[in-house]
């Protein structure tokens, strides 16, 4: 019996040591929860603060990577439908995969997803460290309806906060 406790002192000890030293290197995992709202006229600028939809986006660092992952899921949308994640503002030199992109504003179509016959929808979008340079980033997460409204662009139904966005930062290891 006192084998088996000192076993597990010495394990949990090791243990402790390993999370001492993840923390003090910065690596821990960093995530960052977004609410996603309603916004007025089609327009990512006008994200309407009082108008959450039932949904969030989660931005996440993975421990001991530089790579930047977006989770979402909403509800309210309407069924069956297709929509398009794009992410702003990765202007600074984005290189990744993406579908459209409007350079004025800084916007990056990157997916897109079907909702179900209830009107709710899921995304994940994984940003490699390599596709995006060293920086900080102030970035806007916006789901579009391209069923009406300009080709490739739509109009944006759901976004997280703008003006700032969520501050990213994006370094490569050292």
């Amino acid at each position: 019996m006192k084998k088996v406790i000192k076993l597990c002192s010495i394990i949990v000890v090791l243990l402790l040591i390993v999370m001492i030293s993840i923390a003090a290197s910065g690596k821990m995992v960093n995530n960052q929860k977004l609410t996603l709202y309603h916004v007025s006229g089609g327009d990512s600028e006008n994200v309407q603060y009082d108008q959450p939809f039932e949904g969030h986006v989660i931005i996440t660092d993975p421990m001991g990577s530089n790579d930047v992952i977006l989770n979402g899921v909403i509800k309210g949308l309407s069924p069956n439908m297709e929509y398009f994640v794009w992410v702003r503002d990765l202007t600074a030199g984005y290189t990744g995969a993406y579908l459209w992109d409007y350079p004025p504003l800084g916007y990056f179509k990157l997916i897109s997803f079907v909702t179900n016959v209830e009107g709710k929808g899921s995304f994940r979008i994984h940003i490699n460290d390599s596709d995006l340079p060293d920086g900080t980033y102030e970035i806007q997460v916006a789901i579009n309806d391209e069923s009406t409204g300009a080709t490739n662009f739509g109009v944006t139904v759901a976004a997280t906060q703008w003006n700032p966005g969520v501050t990213v930062n994006v370094k490569i290891a050292e």
